[in-house]
């Protein structure tokens, strides 16, 4: 069996330029996936604080406000599209005047929430 040493050099080289290549990707992939769970998360952990306040909040048309947004979260956080910018920051528009309107336990978990959603915008910026 003869072996062709030019062809086969050829072929090695490829394999190693591929190989190094998919090494230096590896590590951006693995931060992107990384990032993406921080992000859901980041968002999950405001659902939760939005579901919470919904529970300790005094007024209905409250209530409602926060629980439209909340099924929103959830659809971000199951679904497999992002909210973009303008959705958003209706959304933190939307945290900051109910914020105003409560008070007591229902005002820290919407303002943890709010937190939380500042935070994922960011990171969704950033990614």
């Amino acid at each position: 069996m003869r072996i062709d040493h030019e062809r086969y050099s050829t072929i090695d080289r490829w394999r190693r330029i591929v190989h190094r290549r998919v090494d230096n990707v590896r590590p951006t992939l693995i931060r992107a996936v990384v990032l993406a769970q921080n992000v859901t998360e980041t968002l999950k952990q405001a659902r939760d604080d939005l579901k919470q306040a919904e529970k300790t909040a005094d007024d209905e048309g409250t209530r409602e406000e926060i629980r439209e947004t909340a099924e929103a979260y959830r659809d971000y956080v199951v679904g497999d599209h992002e909210p973009d910018h303008a959705i958003l920051d209706e959304h933190l528009n939307t945290l900051r005047q109910i914020r105003r309107q409560v008070d007591g336990d229902t005002e820290e978990q919407i303002e943890r929430a709010l937190e939380a959603t500042e935070n994922y915008r960011t990171d969704v910026e950033q990614a």
